[in-house]
């Protein structure tokens, strides 16, 4: 099986308007399959949950800074979002 260097090379030499096409072909591929792309999961990590929960906090807290009835847990209150 070719390597990708292989086929990058090969590909260099098409005519622009053939590598515009196939760079377009693939993008257009990996955009219809989110699962070709690198870390897809259809899972939620320890680390996703936290980064939505903090997210989630600090939009509730920015939104409505008056309701102090949210009962977030202690270690979310004071963590920044990304």
């Amino acid at each position: 099986m070719p390597t990708m260097e292989d086929v990058y090379r090969s590909a260099r030499l098409l005519p622009t308007g053939d590598r515009l096409r196939l760079a377009a072909q693939i993008l257009d591929e990996i955009v219809n399959d989110p699962r070709q792309m690198a870390g897809y999961s259809e899972e939620w990590s320890d680390d996703d949950i936290k980064e939505f929960s903090a997210q989630t906090a600090h939009y509730l807290d920015s939104e409505y800074p008056e309701e102090q009835d949210f009962d977030l847990p202690r270690e979310l209150v004071n963590v920044q979002p990304r």
